[in-house]
């Protein structure tokens, strides 16, 4: 797996750049679906590659949604104190 990959998730996540991380992972799913119709050579260990990298962007936009569900809940709370 690509550690510069990972730190480019890493760096959209702390950040929160969502759409970063769906435009990234458009992208390696395109480059995927055209080293899959490459003929002539044999494209295996890159198809994997990429296939390792788009598992760590979408643990990536995984771990950024889970944030934002848990900063709605704590936002929520903190708007509407609950009546005693």
């Amino acid at each position: 797996m690509s550690k510069a990959m990972e730190l480019i998730v890493a760096g959209h996540v702390k950040l929160k750049n969502r759409h970063a991380l769906a435009d990234l992972l458009a992208h390696r799913r395109r480059v995927l679906v055209e080293l899959q119709a490459v003929s002539g050579i044999d494209p295996a260990k890159f198809v994997q590659a990429v296939q390792d990298e788009i598992a760590v962007i979408e643990a990536g936009s995984t771990s950024s949604s889970r944030r934002r569900a848990r900063c709605r809940k704590t936002n929520s709370a903190k708007a509407w104190p609950r009546q005693r």
